[in-house]
């Protein structure tokens, strides 16, 4: 059984009638490497080092690169809710010199697979159907509703549609995604109010800190009353925060502080952002860079008081741990 896959063509599917007429669809990331001779961590850093993405567009790169397989299905997007045709794969990663890469060369859209592109016509879906990296697999749920979409608005795709996606094939599970941890599904498991806690450990430890005023209050001196990335001085809002995660009070040492606005404190603890330790410049995950009022964050200098530099070792290891988790 193939496994589904959706893939922008460029944001709002830019580039898909070029992918359509060249039978391709291509990632416009890195266009200079062969990517299959790096591991993420070292995709990451050329794309730190360009600036041409996010933390976790690594993965997506990844995936293009190696999880996709000749046979799979590709489904083109354009945003959150619409999808612009149907494709199964036909090739391995082509890098952007190989000989039957169409775009080999090109200083855009170089890393490609090769499509055959069975479906041409533009179908709208639920709101926020898609999810916003670049490449991402389907469940079978959502090829379910895409065939359904497409054979109530274009009726005479009937046949192609059955035949790229057989009549009743299972749709009683979903192929996992790896950016989703929770398999509960919110429209069809039953809700049974309890007691328990079961919220994460890391959301509890941001709880237990905001109560830390004698080292909260240190970095109020420190950084100015001023956040160290968004520069708010709004001091309700701003929380003391660790770099090297808070084991004990040996912990509450400036070298291992931050001052952060509430709101990216629980990013930093969520590992949705990181301080690169050399340029001390702003990372964010993908959705998280994606989202208007976090983009402009991206890549943002951090502001460090001059007198005391954050401890080099621990900023290195926050580091490391953001890249393998996202």
């Amino acid at each position: 059984m193939p496994n589904y896959w959706k893939i922008a063509p460029g944001r709002q599917a830019t580039y898909w009638r070029e992918c359509f007429e060249n039978h391709c669809i291509a990632i416009n990331w890195l266009n200079h490497l062969d990517l299959s001779k790096l591991s993420v961590e070292e995709i990451q850093l050329h794309l730190h080092d360009h600036e041409e993405g996010a933390a976790g567009s690594a993965r997506a790169i990844q995936a293009f690169v190696e999880s996709i397989q000749p046979g799979d299905l590709i489904f083109a997007n354009s945003g959150k809710t619409r999808c612009k045709g149907i494709g199964t794969v036909t090739s391995a990663y082509l890098h952007p010199k190989h000989r039957k890469n169409p775009f080999r060369n090109q200083d855009y859209n170089a890393q490609v697979r090769l499509v055959d592109w069975q479906v041409d016509a533009t179908v709208d879906l639920p709101a926020h159907f898609f999810n916003i990296p670049t490449v991402q697999p389907l469940s079978l749920k959502q090829v379910a509703q895409i065939k359904r979409a497409y054979i109530d608005q274009y009726p005479k795709l009937t046949p192609i549609l059955d035949q790229l996606l057989p009549a009743g094939f299972d749709t009683s599970h979903s192929t996992p995604d790896p950016l989703n941890n929770d398999p509960q599904d919110p429209e069809t498991s039953e809700f049974n109010p309890t007691d328990q806690d079961e919220r994460t450990a890391i959301l509890q430890s941001v709880k237990v800190r905001q109560g830390q005023a004698a080292f909260r209050n240190a970095l109020l001196t420190h950084f100015q009353s001023r956040c160290a990335i968004s520069g708010c001085t709004v001091v309700e809002l701003l929380e003391a925060a660790h770099i090297h995660p808070y084991r004990g009070t040996k912990d509450h040492h400036l070298e291992n502080g931050l001052l952060l606005r509430a709101d990216l404190h629980t990013l930093f603890d969520l590992w949705l952002l990181a301080i690169h330790p050399k340029t001390f410049r702003v990372l964010l995950a993908p959705h998280v860079a994606n989202d208007p009022d976090y983009q402009p964050l991206e890549n943002q200098l951090v502001r460090f008081p001059k007198n005391v530099k954050p401890n080099a070792q621990a900023l290195e290891a926050r580091y490391r741990e953001f890249l393998e988790r996202s």
